[in-house]
């Protein structure tokens, strides 16, 4: 199964989706938790982001084996079996780092994407969970220049495509989890879980 999971800037979905991930894998029993981290330190304020995030996963006393890879999932997607549950965080930092890299090259690029898309359908095959996070970037100023305009676009068109192949699509909003597609549309409490 796929799980996507959208929304702002600290709007708890990481949290929500590692509260997921972890739950699959009790419901499995002897899964396996794998976290795909996209970020790249590329200054303080990234790092420490990175580095809250590892603290957090470490503390809910679950192992999590972590994929560095900014670039290219398509490497990794072939590592997983029904026992793994993954859980890519995020889209919007994945899109960033191939977007930044073959701008200039649309050809390149196009094909950059579009792997991305394959590499999440061979681990949605292969995996028990895959759970999507990504950010909702469309609802801020709309005067872009044409390159940020571009990147939306490139954005809007993947989460377009991968809500289509998910069971189930979720945008997170002032810490809560609006079910948007795969069941009923209900809220669901961000820190207990409960339907409200």
């Amino acid at each position: 199964m796929l799980v996507f999971i959208s929304g702002g800037v600290r709007s708890g979905k990481s949290s929500w989706a590692e509260r997921l991930a972890v739950s699959k894998v009790l419901q499995l029993g002897n899964g396996r938790l794998n976290y795909i981290a996209t970020a790249v330190r590329t200054d303080k304020e990234m790092a420490e982001r990175i580095t809250h995030h590892q603290k957090k996963r470490s503390a809910d006393g679950f192992q999590w084996r972590t994929w560095e890879q900014p670039e290219r999932i398509e490497k990794i997607a072939n590592n997983f079996t029904e026992q793994d549950v993954v859980l890519l965080d995020c889209l919007t930092t994945l899109v960033n780092n191939e977007f930044f890299s073959f701008y200039k090259n649309q050809s390149v690029l196009k094909t950059r994407i579009e792997a991305i898309i394959s590499g999440i359908k061979q681990m949605k095959a292969r995996a028990a969970l895959v759970v999507v996070v990504s950010n909702e970037l469309f609802q801020d100023i709309t005067d872009y220049n044409p390159f940020v305009l571009d990147y939306l676009k490139t954005l809007g068109y993947l989460h377009q495509t991968i809500v289509k192949i998910a069971g189930a699509a979720y945008l997170l909003e002032f810490g809560r989890a609006r079910l948007m597609k795969g069941g009923e549309d209900r809220e669901r409490d961000h820190d207990t879980g409960n339907r409200i």
